[in-house]
């Protein structure tokens, strides 16, 4: 039994990591034409799924309106929750 939990978490992991992985090759238009809201849609797949590096990626597209509509208080949640995913403290420049 625990062998297939760890079966099941593993491929959960891998899925995530695969979500995320295809979000950098959309945002790089690596293999793929680039497309910056297709990268949102990848990496926010990832994130939910608690990926730290999604989730500060996405903030990055909400810093810089790529593939989003430009929003500071959305990149700022994005960044907070991959840094509490990462289980590091906020900058103090970053907190809201």
């Amino acid at each position: 039994m625990k062998q297939n939990v760890q079966k099941l978490c593993s491929l959960a992991e891998r899925e995530t990591l695969a979500q995320f992985d295809r979000g950098v090759m959309y945002e790089n238009g690596q293999g793929v034409s680039q497309d910056d809201a297709e990268a949102v849609r990848w990496y926010r797949q990832a994130a939910e799924q608690e990926c730290a590096s999604a989730q500060n990626n996405l903030g990055v597209m909400y810093d810089n309106g790529r593939g989003v509509r430009q929003d500071d208080a959305e990149a700022v949640r994005w960044y907070r929750q991959a840094a509490e995913s990462e289980g590091m403290p906020m900058p103090k420049t970053i907190r809201a």
